[in-house]
């Protein structure tokens, strides 16, 4: 299934294929809502879950870019541990690890 293809699905249809053909990578939680990150084929999908409500409140698909940020986690490890963090450097080299993930588990 490529992006497009997902992207044409309705919602319960979407979900259905994150569910039989997801491979689940990562999450990231907020005060009010949990977002899960999968990989199919070559593309990525995040689910949105508002804990106050109980339900699914979104899923966007993407191939990379800004949304793979969150699961980096790279701002406060490198202001933590280093003087002069080269951010940009390793959310690249974050992005190309899960582009690497996705080529060898969902292939």
């Amino acid at each position: 299934m490529t992006l497009y293809e997902f992207n044409l699905l309705d919602i319960n249809n979407q979900m259905e294929t994150v569910n039989q053909q997801g491979v689940y990578l990562d999450n990231h939680i907020t005060k009010d809502e949990k977002f899960n990150l999968y990989a199919i084929n070559m593309f990525f999908v995040e689910v949105c879950y508002n804990s106050l409500e109980n339900k699914i409140s979104g899923i966007k698909s993407f191939k990379s870019g800004h949304l793979l940020d969150r699961y980096s986690n790279i701002d406060g490890f490198f202001i933590k541990f280093t003087r002069k963090p080269n951010l940009l450097l390793w959310k690249k080299r974050i992005a190309n690890y899960c582009h690497y993930l996705l080529s060898r588990y969902c292939l």
